[in-house]
């Protein structure tokens, strides 16, 4: 894109969690980006389209902050289930129990679960979301009592681990996420700035 001058600005990450900091700076690393995580509280819009909610969400935080940063959504979707819950797993996670949700899977054999993920970035020009998808499946038991249900019950890795055990064996809980490094491999050829 050509040569970008030297701008005096932070790069945010819009989230509280630490598991999913931890999950951008492994993927965003190679690319040499530096970020800041930032916690705000931000209305998510009721809608089953996550790149809708990534938007607004962007848009938000930008409102606020007017610095350049990205946001994070995902959807779990069942097979077995029509796709439940889809973008509601933030919801479900608070409504109901990981034994609840294996209740519901013990009549089918197909245990596939998508993770629909996009990033979203934002800053006075543009909005760019990046959108992936990976497969993973529902276990037949819950491996942590005391975690959500979406880490405790589905697995996205090779070694059939949940995400929980993942993070506590200390293991990447997916061997690839390819929506952050479409989103890591864009800005570093677009927009990589350096940072004073």
């Amino acid at each position: 894109m050509g040569y970008f001058d030297i701008i005096n600005f932070m790069l945010y990450y819009i989230t509280s969690n630490q598991d999913k900091i931890r999950v951008a700076k492994k993927y965003l690393s190679p690319f040499e980006i530096i970020f800041e995580g930032k916690d705000m509280e931000l209305f998510e819009k009721q809608s089953d389209d996550i790149r809708e909610i990534a938007i607004e969400k962007a848009k938000q935080a930008y409102a606020v902050i007017k610095q350049p940063l990205f946001v994070n959504d995902a959807g779990w979707h069942i097979t077995a289930l029509n796709g439940f819950p889809g973008s509601f797993m933030k919801f479900v996670n608070g409504w109901l129990t990981a034994e609840y949700i294996l209740n519901l899977m013990s009549p089918h054999t197909n245990r596939e679960v998508i993770l629909r993920e996009v990033v979203c970035y934002i800053d006075d020009t543009k909005i760019k979301p990046f959108i992936g998808e990976k497969k993973g499946i529902v276990l037949h038991t819950n491996t942590d009592s005391t975690d959500i249900p979406s880490r405790s019950i589905i697995s996205l890795s090779s070694t059939g681990k949940s995400i929980s055990e993942c993070w506590k064996e200390g293991i990447p809980p997916a061997e690839d996420y390819t929506v952050w490094q479409e989103f890591g491999k864009w800005y570093s050829n677009n927009l990589q700035c350096v940072m004073i």
